[in-house]
């Protein structure tokens, strides 16, 4: 488990002669204390989201581009790759969709399934064929960005 630490310090130059956002006396140690914490907070839930979507991908990569883990070689198993081949109409979106949720399934090795990652399921409902049934490939509905 890689460890970030997050150092911060209040100095007497944050607050010396500098007035409280939208106040009109001057800021205090706590006020700017807690502009540090919360801007720790945020640098850190960059860095969390940084290294989910590198565990989602298989590698997970640090800050200098160094690779922390390949979770392919970790855990001994195979990439897998599906051309969705999006070019060609008479492409089967579905039939793709259920290709790559076969394989998870088949590699989970009875651990919990897709069905308690909503997030993929909405992405992978987003990229489906027309429900009129006339074979359009519906790339991004509204709210795809909103699911990501």
């Amino acid at each position: 488990v890689p460890h970030i630490p997050h150092e911060e310090l209040v100095l007497p130059a944050d607050v010396q002669g500098r007035r409280a956002p939208g106040q009109i006396g001057p800021d205090s140690m706590t006020m700017a204390y807690q502009r540090k914490v919360e801007a720790g907070r945020r640098k850190f839930a960059l860095t969390l989201e940084y290294l989910r979507m590198g565990a989602l991908k298989g590698i997970i990569v640090g800050g200098s581009g160094k690779t922390l883990y390949n979770l392919y070689t970790t855990f001994g198993i195979t990439q897998k790759s599906v051309d969705f081949a999006l070019g060609t109409d008479s492409t089967d979106i579905d039939a793709k969709i259920n290709e790559v949720l076969r394989h998870i399934e088949d590699n989970l090795l009875g651990e919990r399934g897709h069905e308690s990652n909503p997030w993929l399921m909405e992405i992978l409902a987003a990229i489906i064929g027309d429900p009129s049934g006339q074979g359009q490939v519906i790339l991004a509905k509204p709210g795809i960005f909103n699911v990501l």
